[in-house]
């Protein structure tokens, strides 16, 4: 019986030290009160980097499929297809790659891909997802 009270004891000895970490509302702080499910928005240059960079990484990051805008002077052409790279390295391109970032609003960026004297001007627009960035739309409004 000795041993039976000893056990009982232990065992609420030992729930008693496994506090949640909820149980304590004497030392929370506002960031404490923070729901883990709640994830930052992901940094779109950090992402770029990486999207960029890393192409099995890009693959993961394209809507699929893509919406593809052709623009020329007299109409608008847009299709949908399956896209597996998009290039922004240098050593793809026949000219110096200039890129322009434009913040068209907090979850949608705009990056502009064109070639140093050419009529080259390729429009890239991400979108942020689930606090995720996204390739959803390439336009072509090259000369």
């Amino acid at each position: 019986m000795r041993h039976f009270f000893f056990f009982f004891f232990l065992i609420n000895f030992l729930s008693g030290c496994t506090r949640n970490k909820g149980d304590d509302k004497s030392n929370t702080t506002p960031d404490s009160n923070k729901s883990p499910s709640i994830v930052a928005m992901e940094d779109f240059k950090f992402f770029f980097k990486k999207f960029k960079e890393d192409s099995f990484f890009q693959t993961q990051r394209v809507d699929k499929p893509l919406i593809l805008l052709i623009v020329d002077e007299e109409n608008i052409e847009k299709t949908s297809e399956l896209v597996n790279y998009v290039s922004f390295n240098q050593k793809d391109w026949d000219g110096k790659i200039v890129l322009k970032f434009e913040n068209i609003s907090k979850d949608t960026v705009n990056v502009i891909l064109g070639l140093e004297d050419t009529g080259v001007h390729i429009e890239h627009l991400f979108v942020n997802r689930s606090n995720k960035w996204y390739l959803y739309q390439i336009g072509n409004f090259s000369d």
